[in-house]
């Protein structure tokens, strides 16, 4: 961070000097759009440094940011929520604590039940799409 603040103070301060010793004309414009697009740079080069979930990946396409990481954190909650919601809702509809085993593509692959029924554990099985081998009791 303070790279960047010192880097956009000497951009800033030579802006400014090349704009005091060039005379009134056309190349000032130049000078304020370079100046200008050099502070733009260095603020998206810093909010891709410091930004999250983004990763800078310059030795397979320059310039381009990879967000593999990020994808697969986010892919990572949405399988624990995914998870937890199914648990939670088979609490509430059929009264008994569950725990649910989810694959890599997201589907359900057993339900694991304490305190349930053969009818209970039917009627899970019945709802889930999953043969009654899959929903067992604890």
């Amino acid at each position: 961070m303070k790279d960047l603040v010192s880097a956009l103070c000497a951009v800033a301060l030579l802006a400014v000097m090349l704009e005091m010793l060039l005379p009134e004309g056309s190349f000032q414009k130049y000078v304020r759009m370079v100046s200008g697009l050099l502070v733009m740079g260095l603020l998206l080069q810093a909010a891709a440094h410091h930004g999250k979930d983004m990763e800078w990946n310059f030795e397979t396409t320059p310039g381009a940011w990879s967000a593999d990481a990020a994808q697969k954190e986010q892919e990572a909650k949405l399988m624990v929520e995914y998870r937890r919601r199914l648990e939670e809702d088979i609490k509430i509809r059929y009264g008994v604590q569950a725990y649910v085993e989810i694959g890599e593509d997201m589907n359900i692959r057993s339900i694991l039940l304490e305190g349930s029924t053969q009818a209970v554990r039917r009627k899970i099985a019945e709802e889930y799409a999953l043969p009654e081998g899959q929903v067992t009791e604890k």
